[in-house]
């Protein structure tokens, strides 16, 4: 298998010797048709659950944001203590609410994982050239990038650019990443009992990962994506730049074109 990245000509990386990370707001608000997803990054579920049974841990966790911006809107909350054999449970007598998750902006790279490269030229007609790697070198690029990624922030915020939305000490600050391929769904997930008790790890994933989840629409790209997460003294904290050119010389060796 192999990752791979379409692009034009002039913005290969064995051109430039660069790469250009975007965010999520870059793909929300962008004007080039073929990658734009305006709805980039958030999830709606509806909830309908009678005289269940729920893990306690599970019942707080739906109430959490997990790193995005959310609302809810509860119209029926009836629930009480679980039963004396299930006493980490709750009894949800009636649920029936929305839940809307907007995921916060974090610096995000999107390719596709394909057997053949070659299979990328159908997949962005518009785009006129491509690189890839070897997934066995997933690992390593990843790390070249995410230090690089950080190198580069580090830079701006010492220059006294405005990356994040608040005041940030570039030494206090630390990257982490995160690799997935994409989860092809739609946006709004329906949740009654048969669904809870069947798929309650997917509802987890899903709201703990919404910017890992695009529709149908998109599912010819067989994308695999890199999110990279910034962190202040412990705190996440929001990128406001929508993307940041990184040096990619130490990434060159692992590339095919």
């Amino acid at each position: 298998m192999y990752i791979v990245k379409s692009c034009f000509k002039k913005d290969h990386i064995c051109t430039r010797k660069t790469l250009r990370i975007g965010s999520l707001n870059e793909y929300r608000d962008t004007y080039e048709a073929q990658i734009a997803d305006k709805e980039e990054g958030t999830v709606l579920f509806n909830f309908d659950l009678k005289d269940l049974l729920v893990p306690r841990d599970l019942m707080n966790f739906l109430s959490t944001y997990h790193g995005s911006y959310g609302t809810d809107t509860i119209d029926i909350l009836e629930l009480t203590n679980g039963t004396k054999d299930n006493p980490m449970h709750v009894t949800v007598h009636k649920y029936i609410a929305t839940k809307s998750l907007y995921y916060k902006n974090r610096f995000i790279y999107c390719l596709s994982l394909l057997k053949n490269p070659r299979d990328a030229n159908r997949i962005f007609s518009k785009y006129d050239s491509k690189w890839y790697i070897s997934i066995d070198h997933i690992d390593s690029i990843i790390k070249l990038m995410s230090a690089e990624i950080l190198k580069g922030v580090r830079e701006r915020l010492n220059n006294g650019d405005t990356v994040f939305n608040e005041e940030i000490e570039p030494e206090a600050l630390s990257i982490t990443s995160q690799v997935q391929s994409i989860i092809y769904t739609k946006r709004i997930i329906n949740i009654n009992n048969i669904k809870m008790i069947n798929d309650a790890k997917q509802i987890v994933f899903l709201m703990r990962n919404a910017h890992f989840v695009k529709t149908n629409k998109f599912k010819n790209e067989k994308e695999i994506r890199f999110s990279f997460d910034f962190y202040h003294k412990g705190k996440m904290v929001e990128p406001v730049i929508k993307s940041i050119i990184i040096n990619a010389e130490e990434i060159l060796p692992l590339v095919k074109k």
